[in-house]
């Protein structure tokens, strides 16, 4: 389960519910974010682990595993970059990131802690004002070994990349990864994370919306022409928004539904497909004209439970609530593979 960016801020009888209600249809695999600059707000001051020490124990206790993406830079690691030699220069000091994914790495358990991702979306205009291939291969350069030596066992994601369109500064995610092996990205990640969203539409259908599970072939001809064929993808975000105004593709209830059994059992048939997890467990708000507030399997006040909650139960464990395994569903398959690297 890809959770929100707040979760290990949450109040802790939230994030006790929240987990236990997880933990109730199956989940194993947990992708939180490690809000750098909320840690090491100021460089100089021991860092603040009090909230992610929290959640990476209340995960642990209930059997799950983490993906941490490492994510949110301190202000301070903006000042004075060091430079690299790329056209476009980092929005911040990527040896202080690495220092910092090395420094999670060594503190928990890889029991636990079983991936790092270095970032998401950086092929998007977010974190990433001006996103460019080379300058986030800096980064994995630089982070790589790090977390290598500070514990070998975790597996080094890519920020999860997504998106098929290059306007307002973003790259297209193939174009992304092309860029990355072409500026010496090969060797600094052992998965890659990926966002194969195909809503409003079910995966095995043609689509008039251009979403990157359409492009998962491409992405794939990529890694096996630079030798990363062995490499698994992992499906770090997949799921589809239940409001929104008309046109940006979000869809009702049943077809979110449809949508993540149908997008789970096709990603399931690939070779090299690794975990799959639903985007995202609780709704983020309740505008009912931004669709970003409504990708969760129940409510933002974790109240309701769409139907995709019971569909992932379904998967995840082979049973319905209230009754037997489901037929002609295999148990335990979101998000619980281990990885093969």
């Amino acid at each position: 389960m890809s959770v929100s960016a707040d979760f290990t801020q949450l109040p802790s009888s939230t994030l006790r519910q929240e987990l236990n209600l997880m933990k109730s249809i199956g989940v194993h695999w947990l992708r939180i974010t490690v809000p750098w600059g909320r840690v090491q707000h100021v460089r100089e001051y021991p860092d603040k682990w009090k909230l992610i020490d929290r959640a990476m124990s209340a995960a642990a206790a209930r059997g799950m595993v983490v993906d941490a993406i490492v994510d949110n830079p301190p202000d301070w690691a903006a000042e004075h970059v060091p430079h690299v030699a790329c056209k476009v220069q980092p929005p911040f000091n990527v040896t202080a990131y690495a220092e910092f994914t090395a420094a999670l790495a060594r503190r928990y358990s890889s029991t636990v802690l079983r991936a790092i991702e270095l970032e998401n979306s950086p092929n998007l205009p977010v974190i990433w004002k001006k996103p460019d291939a080379c300058a986030y291969a800096a980064l994995m350069k630089a982070a790589y070994p790090r977390i290598k030596a500070a514990n070998s066992k975790v597996q080094v994601l890519t920020g999860g990349i997504g998106g098929t369109q290059s306007d307002g500064g973003s790259i297209p995610a193939d174009a992304f990864l092309a860029g990355l092996y072409r500026n010496g990205a090969k060797g600094t990640f052992d998965v890659l994370s990926f966002h194969p969203y195909s809503y409003p539409c079910i995966p095995s259908q043609p689509c008039s919306k251009d979403r990157t599970w359409y492009h998962l072939p491409a992405v794939r001809s990529l890694m096996v022409q630079h030798g990363d064929g062995n490499k698994e993808i992992w499906a770090t975000e997949f799921g589809a928004p239940t409001n929104g105004v008309a046109g940006d593709g979000h869809v009702d209830e049943q077809l979110q539904s449809d949508i993540l059994l149908a997008g789970l059992t096709e990603f399931r048939k690939y070779a090299w497909s690794g975990p799959f997890f639903a985007f995202t467990f609780r709704d983020y708000g309740t505008n009912p004209r931004r669709k970003s507030d409504w990708f969760g399997l129940v409510s933002h006040d974790l109240r309701h439970h769409k139907i995709a909650f019971d569909t992932y139960r379904k998967a995840a464990t082979g049973r319905a609530q209230g009754r037997g395994t489901a037929s002609g569903v295999m148990p335990a398959t979101i998000a619980s593979r281990p990885a093969r690297n």
